[in-house]
């Protein structure tokens, strides 16, 4: 988030809420975290496949275990995307231009 700091500052600037803007980067961790998960659940099954296809090797992939994938992934990205927003929605309007 620290590179983003100046954008948040600016906005800040132009009278923005704090929880406007948490909200903003909430969405897009989210998205961004969902999107994640989906591709990852996706493409994760090609690898017992191919395990599978070239030993012989019996590769098992459960519903289960693509479900429990994606939750914990999808949730990996919000959590940890929490803090670094509230932190740059807090930072001072005159002091985020300066931020590096």
């Amino acid at each position: 988030m620290p590179e983003r700091t100046r954008e948040i500052g600016s906005r800040r600037a132009l009278g923005v809420a704090h929880r406007h803007i948490v909200v903003q980067f909430m969405v897009e961790t989210a998205a961004l975290s969902g999107l994640g998960s989906i591709l990852g659940v996706a493409a994760g099954p090609a690898i017992p496949a191919r395990v599978t296809v070239s030993s012989e090797a019996l590769s098992v992939v459960r519903p289960e275990h693509l479900r429990l994938a994606f939750f914990v992934s999808a949730r990996i990205g919000p959590s940890f995307g929490i803090d670094p927003a509230w932190r740059a929605a807090m930072t001072d309007p005159v002091d985020a231009p300066r931020h590096e």
